[in-house]
């Protein structure tokens, strides 16, 4: 399983599929995983709480931090209420693909 395999490209930029794990000890990608579907998805362990839409928020900040996107151009289409989300963000899909594999570790 690859990390290209929890992505989707668009016209726009690139759609994640991410399994988020609130409440963790530090904010860091975690790997990939398979949901119960059969699903292929990033996993990310957030600090914040899943109180409020806190970890919601958490997760955008630390996408747009790390990938070097606009928080505008990052935004949560699906999962507000679970844990597998659906994150689009906008821009260049080669370089942001890029920046996904790097920060969930392949290519290193």
């Amino acid at each position: 399983m690859t990390v290209a395999d929890a992505v989707r490209k668009t016209a726009d930029g690139l759609t994640l599929n991410l399994r988020v794990q609130p409440g963790a000890a530090r904010t860091a990608p975690a790997g990939v995983e398979v949901d119960g579907a059969g699903a292929p998805r990033l996993k990310l362990r957030i600090a914040a709480p899943p109180v409020d839409g806190k970890a919601n928020q958490a997760v955008i900040a630390f996408l747009s931090k790390a990938l070097g996107a606009p928080k505008r151009d990052c935004a949560l289409t699906r999962g507000h209420k679970s844990r597998s989300k659906t994150i689009a963000i906008n821009g260049a899909p080669d370089e942001l693909l890029a920046r996904v594999e790097a920060l969930w570790g392949e290519g290193r």
